[in-house]
């Protein structure tokens, strides 16, 4: 269903985006980093505000995402999307199940840099060509995973996953000060 509610946001006629250099991607993420902490800092703000203001600070700091969003642990081993920016995603994944299941099972950040190559890739959107999938925990548990496609292949980077690595360590740290009741399910270390 949601590919073929993706057609309806097709990117025909548009120009693709351009990939930012290592050092301009360094930079830009840099420039972020005091937004970031200023949303963090917010005492007021529930999960899930928290989880999507600073997901549209990301996704709107790169033309090159164009679908970004966190899918949250919500069991024992399923995900459900959201928040989530861009087309239509997934609504639940298992793990072990596409790159998203899989990162959520491993623990480990992967980088995609043809979604259409790999075997275990799951297609919400066809224009999707990479993606980078990285893993957020709350007290040391799996509490989502943050996922980043790209209509551009090979978009994403070691740059790339180092600051959005960071950026949900952050993100992580500040969920683990909410009640996170009806936003994600994990279990205390």
């Amino acid at each position: 269903m949601s590919e073929a509610a993706n057609r309806l946001f097709s990117q025909q006629g548009k120009a693709l985006p351009v990939l930012l250099s290592g050092p301009e991607k360094k930079r830009r993420y840099e420039e972020l980093q005091p937004y970031l902490d200023g949303l963090l800092s917010d005492p007021h703000a529930s999960p899930i505000a928290l989880m999507s203001t600073t997901l549209s600070l990301l996704h709107n700091a790169f033309d090159t995402f164009f679908w970004s969003g966190f899918y949250r642990r919500v069991g024992e081993d399923l995900l459900e999307v959201g928040p989530n920016q861009g087309t239509v995603g997934c609504t639940m994944i298992r793990f072990g199940q596409g790159v998203c299941g899989t990162v959520a099972e491993s623990g480990q950040t992967k980088i995609v840099r043809d979604v259409h190559a790999e075997p275990n890739h799951i297609g919400c959107d066809n224009a999707s060509l990479s993606e980078i999938v990285v893993p957020m925990l709350i007290n040391g548990q799996l509490a989502a995973v943050l996922d980043v496609d790209s209509h551009v292949k090979d978009a994403f980077d070691s740059i790339d996953q180092l600051y959005l690595e960071k950026f949900t360590k952050k993100l992580g740290e500040a969920l683990s000060q909410r009640d996170l009741s009806g936003c994600v399910t994990y279990r205390d270390a």
